[in-house]
């Protein structure tokens, strides 16, 4: 204890703060260096822009404009969302925001202005006039600070020194939204009142672009105000009326002054990635690129030193000579009067064992900065991370609000201006693309008419006023598609029936033929005598082809078919008209026609005309077109195909492609059923 009293207190080592490191030897000294870093380490960096960029974007969805009248929802949605372009401006404020803790924005109105001759008040638009600006301090007694301008009067005819005066324009095409860098913004704020005052720094770049006078039409646009700032000491004091500011929660104190950046969190790990990057470099350039030594060794038994025994010159000059051919040529042998022996100094690629930390503190630099790893790295789903994503949503609902305000903000400000009503404008629904099941719901509810059919086309990005001008301009091409659909439907099934019709008749002619070539009445069916009159075969009486009945020719009396009498004329009406009801029954269930088109080719009076051979083949067409194949083909069709089909597999390969042909030609659906019987047969199908 006496030795260690005795120590001298500069020997004694002292202990740093706990909260001491590498890190905080280096603190910002003050908010505006501290918004320098924070722009390099965003643009030196690969993960905090990736966080900032997506931060800035995600929340921004598609504007909507609450409007009755539709022109002027169209009126304002071009001037937002393509002659000011919003959405853009709003990830313009979003960047800002997080990066470094606030935004500020104004709204640019234009104006037309004059020059006002100060000696005989002539007044004439700057635009196409003589006229030259010179910036220069003023005196302490002046009122202004302008600069001063100068013009040739027409009235005085020499040049005059002029006033300037601004008047609004109302142009909605000169409208602008002004950003102003947050660096060159210094708020100063009466914490009682609340109420705030700007001072902007005017860029040292578009001062001397002002001052120059290379671009008059700058000049021509530039506020009066500003002209005044860039004459004086490039400073302008803004008030809240005219700014907008969208400012991150920060702690009380000096730091309220200003937003927090987002970034200040990942600082402190940014700069350890640095510091393992750089060490990363330093043992990749070791590790991978080695460092070899060639020396000469000694042979044998022998003590001597190989330098002394043998000429260093010499030996190093083969040496090099010897490892430049084997660069040519890595075949080449070298050949040395001693062995060489070699150290390597590095060259482990292997070491490089960094990796796993810098991951850990990319996933702090990440964290750090109140966002989930899959939002930079991807793999987010709404079904797989919900309650992620709606985290993430909620901190994000206060960048959402402001952006609205914002939207609102300059909505206003234009309407007051040019003295119209201002819409109502807002975001639509921050939601994920993959929510099917949330876009389900707002379908069930309109269709149920629980909510109007433009908030969900709102909602899914569709203009309402759009999409029904759509409607009214397609309905009438659709009518017309609707009927000429019909049309050709009903000529569709016209051609059908006509064609049916057609081939019942040809039937029936074909069956009539086959019954007068047999010596049978196509009628009735009975045979007939020398005169072609069909007789009873029972009786013998001719039959009245009217009724169906045998008459005696001697009493002109009606038989009964069943009973062999003759009947009373009562009894022969009688039995008459159940003939014909029963015949009418008969042809309406078979939906057989009475007569043919007499005035048409190909119908009953051409089928009359036909050979009994082409009424055989247009029977067994007709026939096989009902059947459709040959095993649904009736047994007379399937007798015929079925000799036709064993003599064309007799027959050349010629002869068969011949008949084939021929018989497509004038029947298909028979062509194609003997094609399918020759290939059951080849088959050995019977």
């Amino acid at each position: 204890m006496q030795e260690f009293s005795k120590l001298s207190s500069e020997k004694i080592v002292t202990y740093p703060s706990p909260f001491f490191d590498l890190s905080n030897k280096n603190m910002p000294i003050d908010t505006d260096e501290l918004l320098d870093w924070c722009i390099y380490y965003y643009l030196a960096t690969p993960l905090i822009p990736a966080v900032i960029n997506k931060l800035s974007t995600y929340p921004i969805t598609d504007i909507i404009i609450e409007s009755e009248e539709k022109e002027n929802k169209q009126k304002w949605d071009s001037l937002l969302n393509r002659r000011l372009n919003v959405k853009y401006k709003m990830f313009e404020n979003n960047l800002d925001y997080f990066l470094m803790g606030a935004s500020y924005s104004s709204l640019y109105i234009p104006f037309t202005r004059q020059l006002i001759c100060e000696h005989c008040g002539f007044a004439t638009p700057i635009k196409g006039a003589d006229w030259r600006v010179a910036f220069k301090k003023r005196k302490k007694s002046d009122d202004h600070n302008m600069p001063e301008f100068t013009f040739k009067c027409p009235v005085c005819e020499r040049v005059r020194i002029a006033k300037i005066k601004d008047t609004e324009l109302m142009d909605w095409a000169g409208i602008n939204v002004v950003r102003y860098a947050p660096r060159d913004i210094r708020p100063i704020r009466d914490p009682i009142s609340g109420r705030c005052k700007y001072l902007w720094t005017i860029p040292e770049r578009y001062k001397q672009i002002i001052k120059s006078g290379r671009h008059p039409d700058f000049i021509e646009k530039c506020p009066a105000e500003v002209l005044e700032a860039i004459n004086g000491d490039g400073k302008l004091l803004l008030s809240d009326k005219n700014i907008y500011e969208m400012r991150r929660p920060s702690i009380a104190g000096d730091m309220a002054e200003r937003g927090t950046p987002i970034v200040i969190h990942a600082l402190k790990w940014t700069y350890y990635m640095a510091q393992l990057q750089s060490a990363q470099e330093a043992i990749a350039a070791e590790k991978i690129i080695p460092f070899d030594i060639l020396f000469p060794t000694g042979g044998g038994g022998s003590s001597t030193a190989p330098s002394q025994a043998i000429g260093w010159n010499k030996f190093v000059k083969q040496l090099q000579d010897g490892l430049e051919l084997k660069r040519k040529d890595p075949g080449y042998k070298l050949i040395m009067p001693t062995a060489v022996g070699n150290v390597r100094l590095g060259g482990d690629g292997r070491a490089l064992m960094l990796a796993a930390e810098i991951d850990w503190v990319s996933k702090q630099i990440i964290s750090s900065m109140g966002v989930p790893l899959e939002f930079v790295y991807g793999g987010l789903t709404w079904t797989g991370s919900s309650i992620t994503l709606r985290m993430l949503e909620n901190t994000m609902i206060g960048v959402r609000d402001n952006s609205e305000l914002w939207l609102q903000w300059i909505v206003n400000k234009i309407a007051s201006v040019f003295k119209i009503t201002a819409p109502n404008v807002h975001m639509s629904e921050l939601k994920m693309a993959d929510d099917v099941q949330r876009q389900q719901i707002l379908m069930n509810l309109e269709a149920t008419e629980k909510i109007a059919t433009s908030t969900l086309l709102d909602e899914l990005g569709k203009d309402f006023h759009k999409e029904s001008d759509k409607i009214l301009a397609e309905a009438e091409t659709k009518a017309k598609l609707i009927i000429n659909s019909a049309i050709t439907s009903a000529k569709a099934q016209g051609t059908a029936a006509l064609i049916q019709n057609d081939f019942m008749m040809r039937s029936q002619l074909i069956q009539n033929t086959q019954s007068a070539s047999s010596g049978l009445d196509p009628a009735t069916g009975y045979p007939t005598d020398q005169n072609g009159t069909p007789i009873d075969p029972n009786t013998g009486f001719p039959i009245d082809p009217q009724i169906g009945l045998p008459v005696n020719p001697e009493t002109g009396g009606y038989i009964n078919p069943e009973s062999g009498q003759e009947m009373t004329p009562e009894e022969t009406q009688q039995y008459a008209m159940q003939q014909q009801s029963q015949q009418a029954q008969q042809q309406n269930t078979q939906n057989a026609p009475t007569q043919g088109n007499q005035g048409m080719p190909g119908s009953a009076v051409d089928n009359a005309i036909l050979s009994q051979q082409e009424q055989k083949e247009t029977a067994n067409e007709s026939a096989a077109q009902q059947a459709g194949s040959y095993n649904a083909a009736p047994a007379n069709i399937k007798q015929t195909v079925t000799s036709l089909a064993q003599q064309l597999l007799g027959s050349d390969l010629f002869t068969r492609q011949s008949v084939l042909q021929n018989l497509a030609a004038r029947s298909p659906a028979l062509a194609q059923m003997t094609q399918e019987r020759m290939g059951m047969l080849a088959g050995g199908m019977q």
